[in-house]
């Protein structure tokens, strides 16, 4: 008899720890960030959005940035760091000193949570005066 209940309770809680598994992850609904977020590369902006959503460990971010250039560097915080993969690197729409790019370069590099902006795919840097502007959407596990 002990031994039938040590079994059924073995059973029990592999059925438990299953169930733990398929729990809804904690979800953070679209925050708007900008005014948190480190942002580097313009003097004044016409536009400022950073929003993210977070769904267990997946972060959605969308971003669109319009302004005026102050740097060659360009950037923005995010408030959960990138897992350990080597890096993400995406192509993004931009305009440097008011001039239309087709694509320039975004990237986070593992363990970071700071989104790095080139203005081509080659990883060029930025006029630090005109036009500036950054638009796009992304998704990293966190």
């Amino acid at each position: 008899m002990d031994e039938q209940i040590v079994r059924l309770l073995d059973k029990l809680s592999k059925r438990v720890e299953n169930l733990e598994i398929l729990e809804t992850p904690a979800t953070v609904p679209w925050t708007d960030y900008s005014a948190i977020s480190t942002i580097i590369g313009w003097t004044t902006y016409t536009y400022k959005q950073i929003y993210y959503l977070k769904i267990g460990n997946l972060v959605i971010v969308e971003y669109y940035i319009l302004g005026t250039s102050n740097s060659t560097a360009t950037s923005f915080t995010l408030p959960y760091a990138l897992k350990d993969l080597v890096a993400l690197q995406l192509p993004v729409r931009i305009v440097d000193n008011g001039a239309a790019h087709v694509w320039g370069l975004q990237e986070i590099y593992a363990g970071a949570s700071l989104v790095s902006f080139y203005s081509t795919v080659g990883g060029a840097s930025w006029t630090a005066s005109g036009g500036k502007y950054i638009a796009g959407q992304f998704f990293y596990e966190s």
